[in-house]
């Protein structure tokens, strides 16, 4: 699971790709974070979840949490990214971010909720989109059922992480490397960590995580 992403190499290397690409982000993103003291307090694991308004959103959401989060973190990505000509991405964010193979569907999603349940036994927090695409909206987009199948499984806390204002900051043409077009102001409204209740079945478990998630303020 861990393998070369926890080497002492890739480690110390860690905060400093995550410094140069908040530096990039602050060129458009002036972000607002919205009940720091809860950020502060975090608890690991926990499953952080945010709502996917643009590239890089989940850059932004982590710009909020404290290095003794960051430092424990692992990040469910895009399968895609890691194979074919794209897989240089999946090297760097896997540097950078700790990022780890997520398939969003097919037989072979079964995969990354298996990681994703590794990482939290053995103690790391897990930052998750759970609409899996970028939506461009203020409002979330469906999430997948796996969330709440995790959660469960696992009892560990659900952190919500929402953005507004991101999605102004793109439009339609947005192409690689998929920067936004536009500068201007972020809030981050950092959510209480909750529990899903025992006895919900996976689908509730979900629906209730995007409905706090909505409405975290």
């Amino acid at each position: 699971m861990r393998g070369w992403r926890r080497s002492r190499v890739v480690r110390a290397l860690r905060p400093v790709l995550q410094g140069l690409a908040f530096l990039i982000l602050r060129r458009w993103v002036r972000l607002e974070i919205v009940h720091p003291e809860r950020a502060a307090r975090i608890p690991v694991p926990s499953i952080l979840i945010f709502n996917y308004q643009g590239s890089y959103a989940g850059l932004v959401a982590m710009r909020a949490l404290p290095w003794r989060v960051r430092s424990r973190l692992a990040v469910a990505a895009d399968a895609a990214v890691f194979g074919g000509r794209d897989r240089w991405q999946g090297l760097l964010i896997s540097l950078a971010v700790q990022a780890f193979p997520f398939p969003k569907t097919g037989r072979v999603a079964r995969r990354g909720l298996v990681e994703m349940e590794r990482w939290l036994r053995s103690g790391f927090a897990v930052m998750i989109a759970p609409e899996g695409a970028p939506s461009l909206s203020p409002e979330a987009g469906p999430f997948f059922n796996g969330l709440g199948y995790v959660a469960l499984r696992t009892r560990v806390p659900i952190v919500p992480l929402r953005l507004e204002g991101y999605d102004a900051l793109f439009d339609d043409t947005i192409s690689f490397p998929w920067l936004p077009k536009r500068s201007g102001r972020v809030r981050l409204y950092v959510g209480e960590p909750f529990r899903i209740p025992d006895g919900m079945d996976r689908r509730a478990a979900t629906a209730l995580a995007r409905e706090t998630l909505l409405a975290t303020r």
